[in-house]
């Protein structure tokens, strides 16, 4: 399956150097996965689902870096093109601030790294649901 992506990319003629290494680095990471589950590699599914999430957040803020950039001169003034014009000091903040509250509650003890990881786990969640609503919003007909 992730080889048929790849190939339609390239059929379809919209294959570009980096929509490719794009294309094959998310199929890779997702087919080692689920290889890893289908033949018991234990120790290589979370080392991978920890890999998946890094990618998929850097993602999001890539995308959310290009909306910040565009909403410095584009859309109606408020409180995020306010945001927008110093994003890269708020997602530097941002990043150090929540690596800085993970190691902590880490070393804090068991209880607190299962919360940590029971309110990533939720954040994760929402955020999915959130998007899908987003995404579903671009559509006319919704």
């Amino acid at each position: 399956m992730p080889l048929g992506v790849i190939a339609s990319s390239v059929t379809n003629g919209r294959a570009t150097a980096g929509r490719l290494l794009y294309l094959f680095s998310v199929c890779s990471l997702y087919a080692g996965l689920l290889a890893a589950v289908a033949f018991g590699a234990d120790g290589f599914v979370l080392p991978l689902m920890a890999a998946s999430a890094v990618f998929h957040a850097s993602e999001y803020l890539a995308i959310v870096t290009l909306y910040a950039n565009r909403r410095k001169t584009v859309g109606s003034p408020g409180r995020f093109r306010s945001l927008a014009n110093r994003w890269p000091t708020f997602l530097l903040f941002y990043i150090v601030a929540l690596g800085t509250v993970g190691v902590v509650l880490e070393g804090a003890g068991s209880l607190w790294a299962e919360l940590w990881l029971a309110v990533n786990v939720w954040a994760a969640l929402v955020h999915y649901s959130f998007d899908g609503l987003i995404w579903k919003l671009r559509a006319p007909a919704t």
